[in-house]
């Protein structure tokens, strides 16, 4: 969409050149009809600029509404990771849809999607064939098999349901958007035409471009220089905790993607709270839970104390009941006599008073 525009800029900036300097290459004309054509010439450049002006007014004035940006957001720019952000990228599934044993599985695994020259491969160093023979020489037996996989590698992606939808609503919001994933030459060419959420992007940097690879810092720089980007005004979303770390040295605030729920939320929470990555919001999230789990236990210590305090008062009465038969007992001369007669009302006082550690009784 950007580059139409500025396609259009450019074709209208020629059209008005052309239609100035009409009239003086008609002033320099000998023809019966040169002055004529002087006056109309003449005429058309004075009325296309006040044409042209009065339809740019009316498209400001009529056309769509540019969505306003707040210059107090925390939050300018929004940077997608591709894989498994806005289409899906799930090998193993792809790899045991092949059905091969057990053992073959394996093998083939570790020799293309496990072995580290798979990743490289996203740096674009050298021709798809190189990295296809070195996958082969991991497992030489299964040439055949390595490179039919490799060939259909593509059939991994597939588009999110959401993507699109997601991406329109942010621009809509005055988000810049762009892209910035870790991409082979081989797989870009057979699967970009199934990115339908790059018209809406401001920016793309794919590392086979630029011959960079997350989670290196460089290709984080590189993005924001290329588009002028402010990190701290920057959220970057990944699927991957490592690619998430990378971004986090180049300034740039993070959320590790696991579903389009959680970013949504976790976004919103940075925004309003300025949270600077999804692992400080963690850290929040944990001192507040231990601020809860500190007054709950508090709140329990204070009720173990009124329950104290209730069967106390409970006991309160009983006591001042029974103090003068005590003050008789002590004055008594036959104290087992005096124990007898007062045996029922004395003994369930004297459990209590030993339930509640007080000192019992004597009984002689």
């Amino acid at each position: 969409m950007k580059n139409f525009k500025r396609i259009a800029a450019l074709a209208g900036v020629v059209i008005l050149l052309l239609v100035f300097c009409l009239p003086m290459v008609f002033a320099w004309g000998s023809s019966e009809n040169s002055q004529a054509l002087f006056r109309g010439a003449f005429a058309a450049a004075v009325l296309v600029p006040i044409v042209a002006y009065v339809f740019w007014m009316a498209y400001r004035i009529w056309g769509p509404e540019k969505p306003k940006e707040d210059e107090n957001r925390m939050i300018e720019n929004v940077i997608f990771d591709v894989g498994n952000v806005l289409m899906g990228y799930d090998w193993e599934e792809y790899l045991k849809s092949y059905n091969f044993p057990e053992e073959k599985y394996e093998k083939i695994a570790d020799a293309t999607f496990r072995n580290p020259i798979w990743e490289e491969q996203d740096r674009a160093l050298h021709e798809e064939s190189w990295y296809v023979d070195k996958f082969v020489e991991s497992a030489p037996e299964y040439e055949k098999d390595i490179r039919e996989v490799v060939r259909r590698d593509p059939e991994c992606m597939h588009l999110y349901d959401y993507a699109e939808t997601w991406v329109k609503y942010l621009k809509n919001q005055g988000y810049h958007l762009y892209v910035l994933s870790n991409y082979g030459t081989y797989m870009l060419e057979r699967t970009k035409k199934d990115m339908p959420f790059l018209k809406y992007m401001d920016g793309v940097v794919f590392s086979c471009d630029v011959q960079q690879i997350k989670p290196e810092v460089d290709i984080y720089e590189t993005l924001l220089k290329r588009y002028d980007l402010k990190p701290e005004k920057s959220v970057f979303m990944d699927d991957r905790a490592i690619n998430c770390e990378g971004a986090r040295k180049a300034g740039i605030r993070t959320i590790q993607f696991e579903n389009l729920k959680q970013a949504a939320k976790t976004m919103n929470f940075l925004t309003e709270h300025w949270i600077d990555s999804y692992a400080q919001l963690t850290e929040k999230l944990s001192a507040i839970t231990d601020n809860q789990n500190r007054v709950h236990a508090e709140i329990k210590a204070i009720e173990t104390r009124q329950a104290d305090l209730a069967f106390v008062m409970k006991h309160a009465s009983t006591y001042r009941k029974l103090k003068p038969i005590y003050e008789q007992y002590r004055k008594s001369g036959d104290k087992e006599k005096f124990m007898r007669g007062y045996e029922s009302e004395i003994i369930p006082v004297a459990r209590e008073l030993k339930r509640l550690n007080a000192i019992p009784l004597p009984l002689t």
